[in-house]
């Protein structure tokens, strides 16, 4: 049993400079900060198919950077930038063939 734990906490110590991973839509796993916000990779995946079904960049607690969501297919569903939690630039929108179905440009008013 010992030697299970030993061999358990290893593996752990030896990953945890991987990206984050969100195992599914209720466990989030982050870096978090002494003042309790969190930085870095977020990403989800599609539990049936282990396919990943998002990406995102955090900045003390706050979106910021570009953001990717897939479809359960691998081809990108919907791209876009982040700056302060908001939408910037433009945002595109994919079917699941790949091709574009709607662009938005949230810089313009």
């Amino acid at each position: 049993m010992k030697l299970l734990i030993i061999i358990l906490s290893f593996t752990l110590l030896s990953c945890s400079n991987l990206s984050p991973r969100l195992e599914n839509e209720n466990a989030m796993v982050l870096h978090v900060q002494d003042t309790g916000t969190y930085s870095g990779k977020l990403i989800g995946y599609y539990p049936e198919n282990d396919q990943k079904k998002y990406e995102e960049l955090y900045a003390k607690g706050i979106k910021n950077g570009q953001y990717v969501c897939w479809h359960k297919n691998g081809k990108i569903k919907l791209s876009g930038t982040y700056a302060q939690n908001k939408r910037v630039g433009v945002w595109k929108w994919y079917n699941e063939k790949g091709d574009v179905k709607y662009a938005v440009n949230y810089s313009k008013k």
